[in-house]
């Protein structure tokens, strides 16, 4: 073997273990959390429990609620949820009381955090209005398309800054630029909920379709989350009423802490087993499969714990099933470079083919896998959402996996082939005749 296959091979093992740290313990550098582990990972109602809270829908004016308003509203508490990154959720509506009840994880052993914080914003009206300096309303929610958060610089320093990004309708867009154009050298005040939360100036007119609302003073991380939660009310839309709390109770976790140690235990005896078997069956490329297999793994947790994703009990099975995919990939790759390599071929040619060969059959099982997914998180919800997201992470990272972090390795080792093919899964009597 060349000097830099084994200063590749080294590195590789280095990443593996760097990746594998990272992913156990997260990284904390001064007291601040760089990068979060597994520990740091949201878990949900199976598993670690949460709070039950009762919100009262009451109209100001004296209208009577109806259904569909109820209806309207769980819609809009769902969206918020998802902005929040939770799928396990149960939302129950009484059209008798006017109630609606909402069921969200939360670590209910840490007295310190009010569980109300998990859900901060979900019943607030989130009435959003543009005024002149008169009071007089402009344009209001129905004209505006969407709000998503951004930190893109917003002037000539380039400095990131945190605010939200408003996209307007075709309605939206022309009273905005006719508003624009009335208040040329006047403020243009935006309230949310009848609080003002910015109070541009406007220069000139804007004939553009999208607008940019920037939040006051604080730090950068105040700042992101203000912007956040403001992107995260307008763009899920307005109830139709007001919501107040009059009731939250704990839930416990139940069996789910015991079950989550068992899956725990579970997955990492299948890791350890799959691990050795490819050693004992494909010998060199099982050590290569082994390395990438910790390398998707760490890849994996890292994502789960750092986007926020909530991991249920059902999503722990999306992520066993995701690996289980990422070895089957290895496996296909492995027996078309057994067989190359039993035709008495050169092993960059064996190599080359086999990963020729075995692409199509891996990109198609897994994109047909990635469309189930996909599905599952479009139209399931709770438990059945994040298992979806869960999986579809896993199988993009298992396509990473097989065809790159995988053949990056194992194109190292194939060198050795000219040593013996029985490294490579072969047996003796299948050695090459040179």
């Amino acid at each position: 073997m060349k000097k830099g296959n084994i200063i590749k091979i080294v590195v590789s093992i280095i990443v593996m273990l760097v990746l594998g740290y990272l992913a156990i313990f997260g990284l904390n550098i001064k007291g601040h959390q760089i990068i979060k582990g597994a520990k740091e990972i949201k878990t949900g109602l199976d598993i670690s429990g949460g709070v039950t809270i009762t919100y009262q829908a009451e109209n100001e004016n004296g209208q009577e609620i109806v259904s569909g308003d109820l209806e309207k509203s769980k819609a809009v508490i769902e969206k918020r949820l998802y902005a929040k990154n939770i799928y396990d959720y149960i939302i129950r509506v009484d059209s008798n009381t006017n109630q609606i009840t909402v069921e969200i994880p939360t670590n209910t052993s840490d007295t310190s955090v009010d569980p109300l914080t998990a859900v901060e914003g979900l019943d607030q009206t989130a009435v959003i209005q543009f005024r002149d300096s008169d009071g007089n309303v402009l344009l209001q929610g129905d004209d505006i398309e969407s709000a998503k958060y951004s930190e893109d610089a917003v002037d000539s320093t380039g400095i990131a800054t945190p605010h939200v990004v408003l996209t307007f309708s075709q309605e939206g867009t022309t009273k905005f630029t006719a508003a624009t154009e009335k208040l040329v050298g006047k403020e243009m005040p935006i309230y949310l909920d009848e609080e003002c939360i910015a109070s541009p100036n406007v220069q000139s007119k804007i004939d553009s379709s999208t607008a940019i609302i920037t939040v006051g003073g604080g730090s950068f991380a105040e700042k992101k989350t203000e912007a956040q939660q403001y992107a995260m009310l307008i763009d899920s839309g307005s109830l139709p009423f007001n919501l107040s709390v009059i009731n939250k109770e704990y839930i416990g976790p139940y069996v789910g802490q015991q079950a989550l140690e068992i899956s725990i235990r579970a997955g990492a005896i299948a890791l350890a087993l799959v691990c050795v078997i490819m050693i004992l069956i494909y010998r060199l490329p099982g050590i290569v499969s082994t390395i990438a297999l910790v390398i998707y793994v760490s890849l994996l947790l890292l994502i789960v714990a750092n986007s926020g994703t909530t991991l249920t009990l059902s999503g722990i099975a999306g992520l066993i099933l995701s690996m289980g995919m990422a070895v089957d990939g290895n496996v296909i790759i492995y027996e078309r470079l057994k067989e190359e390599l039993n035709k008495k071929m050169a092993y960059k040619k064996a190599f080359e083919r086999s990963y020729k060969n075995a692409t199509s059959t891996i990109v198609d099982g897994n994109v047909t896998s990635l469309i189930v997914a996909l599905v599952l998180y479009i139209l399931g919800s709770g438990m059945v959402k994040g298992f979806g997201i869960v999986l579809a992470i896993g199988i993009i990272l298992s396509l990473v996996s097989s065809l790159l972090i995988t053949r990056f390795i194992l194109e190292q080792f194939m060198p050795l082939a000219n040593k013996g093919t029985f490294l490579f899964g072969l047996k003796k009597e299948e050695k090459e005749v040179e």
